[in-house]
């Protein structure tokens, strides 16, 4: 009975060991079985089902499983993605084996292996062509070989033999990317349609869903409204409107044409003179000189900007002036609030949706994207709310900074004086314009997730301690210069936002088995491929970018993310895993598309 007990305990220990190792939080690609510690890479690009493991100058070849293909010997190896092996040895030997590792150049001389599962074969003198079978398609009777286009041609002294090259072989990874890469060059915002590329440098037409050509590819395109009304060119000089059944909207005499708005309207300009067309029924809105110049500002809106006497103003459909023409700078529509400058090279603001207009007496508005603008003068700042134009922060000798929900108030100090590395004195204020952290001659490092604040104190102050505040003001707790360091604590500071002092972190911990909050031993400060590298103990894993385990810390050692795929020591032996929270041609296909 104690001997069935044991054995019982000894399956039941190896069925946990294999589970732990299927168990880890990510797939195995290749199970912990690998012996080869030098190097051995595994990636989706292009052969994914065999990889090289090399061990010094010793090399093999191996599948997904682990189990070796080709032994470890002192050899060189190249894989082809058909399936053939070429094998490199001492002595200038080179072998060639199939993808069941059966070696097919032992009968002859030479060969040249082709990604098409066929391979270039000689023997004294006398050439012939092999399958991945080890068959002859072409007997090894021909003095010479040529290619023709599409053929392989064999000749000697008993005649000629033709042979059509069979295609390349193309695995399903490189075939996904390319098709990625097709559709990125086809790719247009009209619906139902497809866009081809003409003989010349630019040129460009239109296919329908059946492939028909519905536009000659002659053109270059300049806008696609999604109606399928295109603005183009055929020499870069002059420019039409044509539609997406090739009807010409506009002649092709405009020496300029604007950007769409959503409801088909368009800056054209003919003659030196600029107006505003409705499409497709080619309505005059804004007369030709009407305006010295017309642009679109916001096309959801149709808001337009106009030009009288060289300066700028906004207006709408209705000719209603929403800004008159006063200025020389009008800040792009999607900005949240809208910066205005004049002649005399100073900076107001605009806010659209209550109208109210700051006019221009600042030399610089930053915060843009934000209701809350940062206005300067030559030695003042402050922080406006462009809703009412009330100071959020009134105006002082600082500069200031956004940093996410709060600004960076910072200014140089002398530099005999206790300070910051950058030698800047440092005060955090929140949206409220409530002072969250007092100008000290401190860095600020802010952890959102815990809304607290570490004020740290640089090596100018020694003598200090440095403190976590909470979102009052209040010192939570405190941490001895000496020897102070955040990460101690679990904290994991990014790098400076604007080099200016302050920064942000985020806190790196685990629970253990009694549900106690504990460090790891060591975190890595950059990313790869969307997982941080942590240590526990001796053991390795993976975290993600909010600090949650994404693979255990069970491993003895580990690499980065590569590709998607990441080489694992467990238990004392190799594996590959597959990266949970990075899709290799995901990414290339989002690389395509933002191209």
């Amino acid at each position: 009975m104690k001997k069935y007990c044991f054995y019982l305990l000894l399956v039941l220990a190896l069925t946990a060991t294999n589970m732990a190792a299927q168990e880890v939080g990510a797939p195995w690609i290749v199970p912990p079985v690998m012996n080869i510690d030098d190097k051995f890479d595994i990636s989706p690009k292009e052969n994914d089902s065999r990889f090289i493991g090399t061990r010094g100058r010793f090399q093999g070849v191996f599948d997904k499983t682990g189990k070796a293909i080709l032994p470890v010997e002192k050899q060189e190896i190249m894989l082809v993605p058909c399936g053939w092996i070429v094998v490199s040895r001492q002595n200038d030997q080179r072998l060639l084996y199939n993808a069941q590792a059966t070696c097919m150049s032992l009968p002859y001389d030479q060969f040249n292996a082709y990604n098409n599962g066929t391979a270039l074969v000689y023997k004294n003198g006398l050439c012939g062509l092999i399958n991945m079978q080890g068959e002859e398609l072409v007997p090894v009777q021909y003095e010479k070989y040529t290619r023709d286009q599409d053929t392989y041609v064999f000749s000697g002294a008993t005649g000629e033999r033709r042979m059509p090259i069979p295609p390349d072989f193309v695995s399903p990874n490189v075939k996904r990317v390319e098709d990625a890469k097709a559709k990125a060059k086809t790719r247009t915002p009209l619906a139902g349609h497809y866009l081809i590329k003409g003989n010349g440098q630019f040129t460009t037409g239109l296919l329908n869903l059946k492939r028909d050509t519905v536009v000659p590819p002659i053109y270059r395109f300049e806008e696609v409204h999604p109606s399928g009304m295109i603005t183009a060119t055929f020499d870069g000089k002059t420019f039409g409107v044509i539609d997406a059944q090739h009807h010409t909207l506009y002649s092709f005499t405009a020496a300029k044409v604007g950007k769409w708005t959503k409801s088909g309207l368009l800056p054209v300009k003919f003659e030196k003179k600029w107006a505003l067309i409705r499409f497709p029924a080619g309505d005059i809105i804004f007369s030709f000189g009407e305006y010295d110049y017309i642009e679109t500002y916001d096309p959801e809106k149709d808001l337009f900007i106009v030009s009288k006497n060289k300066l700028l103003g906004l207006i709408n459909l209705k000719r209603k002036f929403i800004l008159p023409c006063a200025y020389t700078y009008i800040s792009q529509y999607d900005h949240v609030t809208t910066q205005i400058s004049d002649t005399l090279h100073k900076s107001g603001f605009c806010y659209r949706p209550t109208g109210f207009i700051l006019k221009p007496q600042f030399k610089y508005i930053r915060n843009l994207n934000d209701t809350l603008v940062i206005v300067s003068s030559d030695s003042l700042t402050g922080v406006m709310n462009a809703k009412t134009g009330k100071y959020v922060i009134p105006m002082a000798e600082y500069q200031i900074e956004c940093i996410g929900q709060y600004f960076d108030s910072h200014k140089p100090q002398d530099w005999r004086a206790r300070t910051t590395l950058e030698r800047h004195i440092h005060g955090l204020y929140d949206r409220r314009g409530r002072l969250v952290i007092p100008h000290d001659t401190a860095d600020i490092v802010m952890v959102p997730k815990e809304q607290t604040f570490w004020i740290c104190y640089q090596r100018e102050d020694s003598s200090r301690v440095w403190e976590q505040r909470d979102l009052q003001g209040k010192t939570i707790r405190t941490i001895p210069k000496k020897g102070a360091d955040l990460k101690k604590l679990g904290y994991l500071p990014t790098t400076y936002r604007y080099g200016n002092g302050v920064e942000t972190a985020m806190k790196i911990t685990y629970t253990d088995a009694q549900g106690n909050e504990q460090l790891y031993s060591f975190i890595s400060t950059s990313m790869r491929e969307n997982l941080r590298m942590v240590q526990l103990g001796n053991l390795w894993g993976f975290v993600d970018s909010d600090g949650q385990v994404v693979i255990q810390p069970v491993m003895d050692k580990v690499e980065s993310s590569k590709d998607g795929y990441i080489k694992a020591k467990y238990q004392g032996k190799w594996g590959v895993l597959q990266n949970p929270k990075f899709d290799y041609f995901e990414e290339i296909e989002k690389g395509i598309g933002e191209k």
